[in-house]
């Protein structure tokens, strides 16, 4: 499952801005998260689970700010919303 959202990123201090993706991609127990690469950081990649809709990092056994809704969205904990690419 993929989810994306597009992300306007510069236009300060004389910077051209840019549209950015943010994506979370999930494969076989593996979640990889972009956000990070805004920053010119590499993906964050974790073992992950769905609990009660919410998706836990195993590896710190911690929230990871995310919440699956209906299959088709991912909603975080500032209120973003990534929606499902097939």
């Amino acid at each position: 499952m993929k989810f994306c959202r597009f992300v306007t990123t510069g236009g300060l201090f004389g910077q051209p801005a840019k549209t950015r993706t943010h994506c979370l991609l999930f494969e076989r127990g593996i979640a990889h998260d972009n956000a990070n690469t805004f920053f010119g950081n590499p993906p964050e990649s974790f073992t992950y689970d769905i609990q009660d809709s919410k998706i836990i990092n195993i590896d710190t056994n911690e929230e990871t700010g995310y919440e699956l809704k209906n299959d088709t969205l991912i909603i975080t904990k500032t209120g973003a919303v990534l929606e499902r690419v097939k």
